[in-house]
């Protein structure tokens, strides 16, 4: 079969109906909306949007709330918002995608596909970067808001060199040091591999197959349908517009804007074998391992876990104006999505975890 075929019927598997709820039954659904109101209520969220698919069948697929709080527009299923760090899965299937094809090599020094980024004190791999272990470091104090974040960068190479001159914080594979910039060194290596821009990149090999529709790299000068407000609080507890910032020096681990329904989907072309294939997947889903044996929590692109939902692989976002996760059973062969236009929104994971579980089986655990 052509694979444009094999592409569009796959995709054709995830169409969500317009109430979103044409595979659970009244009940389920009425469940998982009242636990969603009830959770936005106490944490005070303008806006969510939520979706959920299971064996590449969509189940729910709702928008809660206001996404502009100030003219009083209600979000919508098709409502934009920022992913913030549910960037960096997006990142490490490409980065994967190209080690499949042999363009890429895990355990290669990383500064072989960074043609431009000095050699620092220590020699870090791709797959120290996809996991956190390079050394390389993360944002400090508040150079986001008063710095880097209210700049235009022409591209990757020059919005690596926010940080191209620091040394390493510490030897690589000693210890796990979260890092967006790291990602940043991952969108370069994309590009160096595949000789396309992460943005060409991530919209033909990724989202075209997936059926993405709707997302976008995160520009504060493009138009973007539908894209939400950001929100926060203030130390007074009133409702503020968040700080704005353009997160366009960090594309690959948190400057992706998205839909509910296209992150499921994408969720969705993983798990299926579509985008990467199944042993990959398994690949990216093993616990790090420090130096000293000491284990990460985290794979390759992905979380491992949590109390609320051991057998999860997942990640969450929180930036400005946005806190998201993206939660996956892979043996359900799963996904929950919920989307926020508040920052620091608590028990997010918690209640994408209670969502799939409410969604596979319609009680409550």
């Amino acid at each position: 079969m052509n694979r444009s075929i094999i592409i569009v019927v796959l995709c054709s598997l995830l169409l969500i109906s317009s109430d979103g709820s044409a595979q659970l039954s009244k009940r389920q659904t009425g469940a998982i909306n009242t636990l969603v109101t009830a959770w936005m209520k106490t944490e005070n969220i303008p806006a969510a949007s939520i979706a959920v698919a299971a064996n590449g069948r969509a189940l729910y697929n709702k928008a809660f709330g206001l996404s502009d709080v100030e003219n009083n527009l209600p979000a919508q299923t098709k409502s934009v918002f920022r992913l913030a760090s549910v960037s960096k899965p997006i990142t490490a299937v490409a980065v994967m995608q190209l080690v499949e094809q042999g363009k890429i090599d895990l355990d290669a020094p990383a500064e072989q596909y960074l043609p431009t980024f000095p050699k620092k004190q220590w020699s870090f791999t791709v797959r120290q970067l996809l996991g956190h272990q390079s050394g390389v470091r993360h944002y400090q104090g508040l150079e986001e808001e008063y710095r880097i974040g209210s700049r235009r960068y022409k591209d990757l190479n020059e919005a690596i060199t926010i940080f191209s001159n620091d040394s390493l914080r510490h030897r690589p594979g000693e210890r796990y040091s979260y890092t967006t910039f790291g990602y940043s060194l991952l969108g370069v290596i994309i590009e160096t591999a595949s000789g396309m821009t992460f943005e060409e990149y991530i919209r033909t090999n990724i989202c075209a197959p997936a059926g993405m529709t709707s997302t976008y790299m995160d520009r504060s000068t493009d138009i973007i349908s539908y894209r939400t407000r950001g929100y926060a609080f203030d130390s007074l507890g009133r409702l503020r517009n968040a700080v704005a910032i353009d997160p366009n020096y960090k594309f690959p681990g948190g400057g992706i804007v998205s839909t509910a329904e296209d992150m499921v989907r994408f969720a969705s072309a993983v798990m299926s074998g579509l985008l990467i294939r199944p042993e990959t997947f398994a690949m990216m889903t093993v616990m790090g391992t420090l130096a000293d044996g000491t284990t990460t929590g985290y794979g390759l692109g992905w979380s491992l876990g949590t109390a609320s939902a051991p057998d999860a692989v997942l990640h969450k976002g929180m930036q400005q104006g946005t806190t998201t996760v993206l939660l996956l059973l892979p043996e359900a062969k799963c996904a929950a999505v919920i989307l926020t236009n508040r920052e620091q929104t608590g028990r997010i994971i918690e209640t994408a975890a209670e969502i799939a579980r409410m969604a596979l089986t319609g009680t409550k655990r």
